[in-house]
This record gives structure tokens, sequence and C-alpha cells, in this order.
């Protein structure tokens, strides 16, 4: 895949959020990523796109991610142009039954304004914070433990309660809230039955294990990447039983992951979500990438 705008292409890698890794290295393992998908084409203007058969099904609705868009820049009505044809081939493919969802690197104004132009909404900000300075990491230790299969029950109850209004699957309105509140619920049981490389959970006496945090070492792209850097990705914090351990369980989490041998810790949340924000600045985590979350349906 030789795109046509390789400095916009590398921010759409999730390691772009750390400048440490080589740029080659990021674009060449995200154009191999790009190359199993769908592609539709008009004229110059190439989609990479698939459909997410989990959630099509979950949801009971046709769900199809659109990856990458690849143009030349400067061109504003072949881009409009060919989005209307994308959405026309989805129609004839789906039968006018389908969501389109695509995550937008902030700095892709030229396809943001293209694809608001053709009713695409923005329903969430995303905000990337990292910490690679790990060797200086240095913090209060606290008691936790791998969750278990006999967690499942409790922390999918704690899941679905601290429903978040702002993610994605909350914040469009083409998903119904309960339904959304079920899928974090399917989420962190499959997280605890493989999906993710660590779950954790507070482990003392005096509280229950009303919190999570999941993560995924992401060691399957550190040969790829020639960085060993993994990503933390699930939480939910029980604000009555298990209050103040959110900062508790990132600050383990960190530790497990320095210890698997990450040199580099990456995680994102909505840009409303304040007090996280502030959390993953005490303990060290900066800034390092910005993303749009984009939705299409049919039925607006």
């Amino acid at each position: 895949m030789n795109s046509l705008r390789e400095p916009i292409l590398y921010r759409y890698s999730q390691f772009s959020v750390d400048r440490n890794i080589d740029r080659n290295a990021i674009i060449n393992r995200l154009t191999s990523e790009f190359e199993g998908k769908e592609v539709y084409t008009y004229e110059y203007v190439k989609f990479y796109y698939n459909k997410n058969e989990w959630e099509s099904e979950y949801f009971n609705i046709n769900s199809i991610t659109l990856h990458y868009v690849d143009f030349a820049p400067g061109q504003i009505q072949r881009l409009k142009q060919a989005i209307e044809n994308f959405i026309e081939n989805l129609n004839a493919l789906y039968i006018n039954s389908f969501i389109v969802t695509a995550e937008i690197p902030a700095e892709d104004t030229e396809l943001i304004q293209a694809l608001n132009y053709l009713k695409f909404r923005c329903i969430e900000t995303r905000l990337h914070f990292l910490n690679n300075t790990l060797d200086s990491f240095d913090q209060p230790r606290y008691p936790v433990r791998k969750a278990m299969t006999s967690d499942i029950d409790n922390l999918k109850r704690i899941a679905s309660l601290m429903r978040n209004e702002y993610d994605r699957f909350h914040a469009d309105w083409s998903f119904d809230k309960k339904k959304a509140d079920e899928y974090l619920e399917v989420y962190i049981e499959n997280s605890i039955n493989g999906f993710a490389d660590l779950v954790i959970t507070p482990n003392q006496k005096e509280i229950p294990c009303d919190s999570f945090l999941t993560a995924n070492i992401c060691r399957e792209s550190w040969k790829a990447l020639d960085y060993p850097i993994s990503k933390m990705v699930l939480s939910a914090v029980s604000s009555q039983t298990n209050k103040g351990w959110y900062i508790k369980l990132i600050t383990e989490m960190t530790y497990l992951l320095k210890e698997a041998g990450a040199r580099s810790v990456f995680m994102n949340t909505q840009a409303t979500n304040t007090a996280v924000l502030v959390t993953w600045q005490k303990l060290g985590y900066r800034m390092g990438r910005t993303t749009h979350i984009l939705s299409f349906n049919t039925n607006d």
C-alpha cells in the first residue's frame, strides 16, 4: 500500500501516541493491517473498511468500521463525491441498513470536514495518554489480584452500573443505552475469559471487589515496532464501595506492564473525562494523540 497521505496515515495508528517509535515501522505495521480489509475505490480515492461481525450480531445491525480513506489532498469535490459513492455501495450491499463508524485523528481535518458534510456525526472525542518514562515510575503499591471467573457476575454488574454517557456506544443515538450497558458486561466477561492479557481487581479484605482494569500487553506488535509498548483498555470503579481505587488500579497496572517488559504504556478516554485525565497526569502520564469518532447511520 503506497498511501498518498503518509504524514496523516502515520497518525491513524494507535502506536503513534509514542513519538519514540520509528515512523516507518508504524506505517508498515498499519498498512499490513489494512491489506486484510475490504477496499472500495472511486477514481483515485480508496476506502479501507470491514464489517464488524461481532458488533453486527450483538446490536442486530450491519456495523461497518471505516479504517482509512486514501486520496490526493486538496480535491475536496472529488472526495465528497467518492464518499457519496462509498455510501451508495454500502446501501447496495446491506440494503439501506447499516452504521459506519470511523476513528479519525484530529490532524485529518480535510476528511473530517468531508464526512461531516455528508452526514457523519461526531459522537466522541478521545484523548490518548502515555507514560514512556517507566524507569522513574515510583508510586506506592496497592493490594490487587487477577480477576477470576468467579468475579465475572459481579464485575459485569459494575461495568453496567458505572455507565459512561460519553463513550461511543452510549453517546451515539444509533444504539439503545440498555443494550450498550449489556455490551460492556459482555466485554468484561470476555476479557476475564482471555480476551485481555491482564484483568485486575482490588485484593483487600475490608472492601468488596467492585472495580476492575483491563490491559493488553501487545507483545505481538513489539517485534514489528522494535519497541515494547502496552495498552490499558477498560475500567470501572464503584463510586459507592471502591471510591479512590481508580488511581490504585492504574498504578498497579503500570507496574505490571512494566514488569512484563513494556517500555511505554498508553490508554485513551473521552475528552469529557476530566477526573480520569487528572489522575493520569498525577501518575506521570501525558498527552500523545487526539482522535474523533464519527458515525453514519442510514436511518438518520
